[in-house]
């Protein structure tokens, strides 16, 4: 069923998407917007239920361009880049980067995404880093789950793509938002996939890439493939986890108000938790980051994740 979308809403998703378009364009020294600027956002946006006519109607551009775009695109983009990189083929002044460390982590993310990471969110990553089980527990917009649900999991698969994370939040909607956040990143971010090569599949079918399902699983992983383990695993409260493994597991606030003032409710989210999500984290040795879990909520459950 296609979403009904007002026309203020129509031109502003446009608006952004036309200012992202023509960022990358300048990246590449000129101001015109060229077939493969436009193609992520077009993407994004049919991933989003978009139709063509909307797409055409957003960015001012005719369906057949549309069609055009996405066609030259599908073919052409993960063309431009190189496979998954060996550690021996990354620019030697990327490979600070990719240390198990907050300042790692800190030269990563505002290289790649152009902004400047606060002093909260580095002690975020820090105690994250230092610990194998750390709860934060702060108000909203202090950017924790951008920083540890998005960028976090981005920088994990970067230092080793046998990374196996499992994503939590309270609603399934949330929870597939973050995964289309990390997949546009690995699919789009062009400085990203320069610098350590594709995390995407080439074709459709080559490996799991679902982000729409909250399932993705990068290229570049020596490890194994079995049956359910993924890469990205991005689930709301409750769902289903059992058969996948994990060597980090997220919580980005998945519990709210009303089931953590009800006993009954509460301890029934609270045995979700331990029994299908926190029972998946792989023990120690697996990996970089493994057997490592991070969660936050605002709410009085808060203090029964122990």
């Amino acid at each position: 069923m296609t979403e009904t979308r007002t026309m203020a809403q129509v031109k502003q998703t446009g608006r952004r998407a036309r200012e992202r378009a023509l960022a990358r364009a300048k990246a590449q020294g000129t101001t015109r917007i060229s077939d493969m600027d436009w193609y992520p956002e077009i993407e994004t946006l049919t991933d989003d239920g978009w139709t063509n006519k909307q797409i055409a109607e957003a960015i001012s551009l005719s369906d057949r361009r549309i069609q055009q775009i996405r066609a030259a695109g599908r073919m052409n983009w993960s063309g431009q880049f190189a496979p998954a990189k060996s550690k021996k083929a990354i620019p030697p002044e990327f490979l600070p980067m990719m240390e198990f460390t907050a300042d790692a982590f800190k030269l990563f993310f505002e290289y790649f995404t152009g902004l400047v990471l606060s002093d909260f969110a580095y002690e975020m990553v820090e105690e994250f880093i230092k610990h194998r089980n750390t709860m934060v527990n702060v108000p909203p917009r202090h950017a924790k789950s951008t920083i540890m649900a998005v960028w976090v999991p981005i920088w994990l698969l970067t230092i080793d793509r046998n990374e196996q994370i499992i994503i939590v939040s309270k609603a399934q909607p949330l929870a597939i938002t973050h995964a289309r956040s990390i997949c546009f990143e690995l699919e789009f971010n062009r400085s990203l996939i320069e610098v350590f090569g594709r995390y995407a599949p080439e074709r459709t079918g080559d490996t799991p890439w679902r982000p729409s399902r909250g399932e993705l699983l990068v290229l570049g992983r020596t490890k194994e493939t079995k049956s359910g383990q993924l890469s990205i695993l991005s689930r709301g409260a409750v769902q289903q986890i059992l058969g996948s493994e994990a060597t980090v597991v997220i919580l980005d606030d998945a519990t709210d108000k009303k089931t953590s003032e009800s006993e009954t409710e509460r301890l029934r989210h609270m045995n979700w938790v331990r029994e299908e999500v926190l029972s998946r984290v792989q023990p120690l040795g697996f990996s970089t980051a493994s057997s490592r879990c991070c969660h936050w909520t605002a709410s009085a459950l808060a203090r029964h994740v122990r």
